[in-house]
């Protein structure tokens, strides 16, 4: 039976099922294991401080200061690793199968272990990013645009209607909401340590 609260679930290949995540809202799915500067998770009008062996919940908004870098395990495959001035919510997740995270700002590092059953997507204002098992670096790059860079395995990036796909070592950019995003192309190194540099 579905509780009040259900979600679409999409991954690489589209919508993949109607789960009853509300079922899942009070439990960890995850913890931090880094922090440093200042962190914190939010729900229901409350913040706690995101330190080193804290817990992750769904539904939390997880918000860092410009100096603030958190490092979390959601599940057993799923690790993040968030920048300054982020703001990422846990919108839908289920231990090992994959999920939804909406980005508002800020950049975000992924690297799922292995193939989720039913994927994870990545939800920002510029663009949707749908994956299974690989390791990205997205968010706002300074002079350009929201970019996305893939160190291994594969996404796939939709904005402004039109989805490309990025493999190891390429990226995209969407220069604004709504427009589409960059024919993919393989980043020089300076580029490529430029942005990754955004998350230490």
């Amino acid at each position: 039976m579905l509780t009040r609260r259900t979600g679409l679930f999409f991954g690489a290949s589209g919508i993949l099922a109607l789960t009853p995540w509300a079922a899942f809202a009070s439990s960890p799915i995850g913890r931090v294991t880094e922090g440093r500067g200042p962190a914190f998770a939010e729900a229901e009008g409350s913040a706690r401080p995101l330190v080193p062996d804290a817990r992750i919940l769904l539904n939390d908004l997880v918000r860092t200061g410009s100096e603030g870098r958190v490092a979390m395990q959601l599940g057993e495959r799923t690790r993040l690793r968030l920048g300054g001035d982020v703001r990422l919510r846990i919108d839908r997740f289920i231990a090992d199968q994959g999920g939804t995270l909406s980005l508002g700002s800020g950049v975000v590092g992924v690297d799922t272990q292995g193939s989720l059953s039913r994927g994870l997507s990545i939800r920002s204002p510029h663009a949707l990013i749908a994956v299974r098992g690989t390791g990205f670096v997205a968010g706002h790059e300074p002079g350009r645009g929201f970019s996305v860079l893939v160190d291994h395995g594969a996404v796939d990036v939709r904005a402004g209607g039109e989805t490309v796909r990025l493999g190891p070592g390429e990226g995209t950019t969407i220069l604004r909401r709504g427009a589409k995003p960059s024919s993919p192309t393989s980043w020089g190194t300076p580029r490529a340590q430029a942005f990754r540099a955004r998350l230490r």
